[in-house]
């Protein structure tokens, strides 16, 4: 009786290991943390803002808080990135993008290649947080996700 106690017990374990091995902790879907990305934001315009009006100064905050993005990293390594920026206030039309790339985990830093650009945004996973800095124009944004559960 105790050897198949002990023969169920190791194909139990043997099959939790099985369903955890490889498992990439940065696979799932993350959205974008406003709250976190925001004072990033602001750095990133520095001295644009540092000298705007107020007035200015909440515009910009506000279009941050008016921007959805969302990102599914893949186990295969592929990702799908969703953003949605508002019309701005001269008007126009939100701009919606539905962009595919790649991406990787080496040892919690995380490289994503948008496909078309040669530039990976790079960062760190840190638990349910991954932080990505991303370059563009010039200028890098930091831009923090949050995992969605």
């Amino acid at each position: 009786m105790k050897t198949l106690f002990q023969v169920l017990s190791f194909a139990a374990l043997l099959t939790l290991s099985a369903c955890g091995a490889g498992a990439d902790p940065a696979v799932g879907t993350w959205k974008l943390d406003k709250d976190a990305t925001e004072p990033h934001f602001m750095a990133m315009l520095g001295e644009q803002m540092a000298n705007a009006p107020a007035e200015m100064q909440d515009m910009m905050k506000q279009m941050l808080r008016s921007m959805e993005a969302s990102m599914e990293l893949k186990a295969d390594g592929t990702a799908q990135i969703m953003t949605t920026t508002p019309a701005g206030p001269m008007g126009g039309q939100p701009e919606v993008k539905n962009e595919s790339g790649t991406w990787k985990n080496d040892n919690g830093t995380i490289t994503m290649t948008k496909e078309g650009e040669a530039d990976p945004a790079s960062g760190s996973l840190d638990g349910d947080t991954l932080t990505l800095k991303i370059a563009e124009n010039g200028k890098t944004m930091t831009m923090v996700f949050a995992r969605q559960k």
